[in-house]
């Protein structure tokens, strides 16, 4: 508690109320959980969160696990500074920001493909394919390729899952293969460049 308000014991015990140390927006609502939890019929929660102010004023979030000591109105807790969770998630919310952005934004056209289902695309692949992006989510990959070039695309798309599996089961780097440019027909007729990738000579044997 020391570490975590920055007040020694001494500066606490027997001389602050609990309500200081409680953000001012926060306060209303824990001094009405304080009232619950010693209510015959009250039901407080067990545990939320809430922000602390410390001594040289700055603001922690904080989980707050709190109950009553059998047969006292004494209350115990617990608090757990979030501080840097708090910092985890919004950096990760950032970073998908980012992604999100480079995603939709991109020149190239971009699909994340699962079980040969298009999950999601941006509006480069549309343009290329010619199909708006709501025609394309949910569709199969075999839509948006020649029939001439089907076989081979659609056995690269496996080996390329392959290797990638065999590469996090052996706990490698997962490497992103070399490409080269080469000419593929969609649907329509239409060519474009596909990146093919040259992963053959790092696939199992009997993959090839």
């Amino acid at each position: 508690f020391e570490q975590l308000t920055g007040y020694s014991r001494a500066e606490v015990e027997g001389k602050r109320k609990w309500i200081e140390f409680v953000h001012s927006d926060d306060l209303k609502t824990m001094v009405a959980y304080h009232r619950q939890r010693r209510e015959p019929m009250g039901s407080p929660p067990m545990q939320y969160e809430f922000r602390l102010v410390t001594k040289d004023g700055t603001i922690k979030p904080i989980l707050l696990s709190v109950g009553l000591i059998p047969g006292t109105k004494k209350t115990i807790a617990s608090l757990v500074d979030l501080s840097e969770r708090k910092q985890l998630a919004q950096q990760a919310r950032e970073s998908e920001e980012h992604y999100q952005q480079l995603f939709e934004l991109a020149n190239d056209g971009i699909t994340i493909v699962q079980d040969n289902v298009i999950l999601r695309c941006n509006a480069g692949f549309a343009a290329i394919t010619g199909y708006p992006v709501n025609d394309l989510i949910g569709a199969s990959m075999e839509k948006v390729i020649h029939p001439d070039d089907r076989d081979i695309v659609l056995d690269r798309h496996r080996r390329r899952i392959v290797l990638h599996q065999e590469q996090v089961a052996e706990g490698k780097p997962v490497l992103l293969p070399k490409f080269e440019q080469r000419a593929r027909r969609l649907g329509r007729g239409r060519q474009v460049g596909e990146r093919v990738a040259h992963a053959e000579e790092r696939l199992a044997p009997g993959i090839r």
